[in-house]
């Protein structure tokens, strides 16, 4: 009782420590049970509370957060409303509501609290994004759920993951012109944009073919994708973007030349494993010859 009332109404902040504490003394205080210590604290706290004691409500805030209780909800939401302008009380709101996937209301208590405390702004921007990452993932599980995916492992899509990494492998022939690729190898970072779209960035190496002969280049590309059709069993994307060569002299060693593309890609992606199949077609938008190339692309993605 004493360490109740010198912890008194501080806010969630300011007192989280010491309530935490003071549930965990109370639950090691008898390990072997004889004791009802706890149990009969609650029940006063349960009674103090309802009767609009407030610290009362803290202390089981505290508790029910320390043993991840179902009861922890409803006590935040009632304190909350009691209390209605502790912001450290209304974030835990917000993040029971997102783990409860009431993705909207979630939203809604970050905005009353950014619109409270304006100094909170950058921190609740954040908290807003992963609530729109929680709610992507929350359907993307309901989709396996739906689509009969009884496995752990999370099936292959363009937005399964916020961020991918991973290597493509890729062989080209002449379309119109000439340089075409005859191989290229890269490495790819891609993150989620949205709920249906990715952007992808890719580095590697590239040996191309061209009236004078074999010639390495070094590639920067940058492509957008989006998902066009999804099925069970696999999820087509299309996409563009720019790619930016830095090129060989034939036999000379060295890069001399560079040169700035246009990719249009197609993409295929099995849902049983983390690869991609794809088709590029690439434009040469800074050659003398506006040559084009078309491109088969095999990625494997890294986890």
């Amino acid at each position: 009782r004493r360490a109740v009332a010198l912890i008194g109404m501080e806010s969630s902040d300011d007192g989280q420590r010491m309530r935490f504490e003071l549930v965990r003394a109370l639950g090691r205080s008898d390990p072997t049970g004889r004791d009802r210590g706890l149990v009969d604290q609650l029940a006063r706290w349960r009674f103090a509370f309802e009767h609009g004691d407030l610290s009362a409500g803290y202390l089981l805030v505290a508790h029910h957060a320390r043993i991840q209780s179902h009861q922890q909800h409803e006590v935040l939401v009632e304190l909350y409303r009691r209390v209605p302008t502790d912001d450290s009380l209304g974030l835990a709101v917000a993040r029971s509501y997102s783990r409860n996937k009431d993705f909207d209301l979630a939203r809604i208590e970050y905005q009353k609290i950014a619109a409270r405390s304006p100094k909170r702004a950058d921190d609740i921007k954040y908290l807003l994004q992963q609530v729109e990452d929680d709610r992507v993932r929350a359907a993307e599980e309901k989709f396996r759920e739906q689509e009969g995916f009884v496995d752990k492992a999370p099936p292959n899509n363009l937005v399964d993951r916020k961020i991918k990494v991973g290597v493509l492998v890729g062989v080209g022939t002449d379309v119109r012109g000439t340089s075409s690729a005859l191989f290229d190898f890269s490495l790819y970072v891609s993150r989620r944009a949205g709920t249906a779209g990715a952007i992808k960035l890719q580095m590697g190496a590239v040996q191309r073919d061209d009236d004078d002969g074999e010639f390495g280049a070094f590639q920067l590309g940058a492509t957008y994708l989006r998902r066009m059709l999804s099925t069970r069993r696999f999820e087509i994307a299309l996409g563009a973007g720019p790619r930016f060569e830095l090129r060989g002299e034939g036999v000379e060693p060295g890069y001399r030349r560079t040169a700035l593309d246009g990719d249009v890609l197609v993409e295929l992606l099995p849902r049983s494993i983390p690869a991609t199949l794809g088709v590029r077609f690439q434009h040469s938008l800074t050659d003398e010859v506006r040559g084009s190339a078309l491109l088969f692309e095999l990625g494997f993605e890294a986890r």
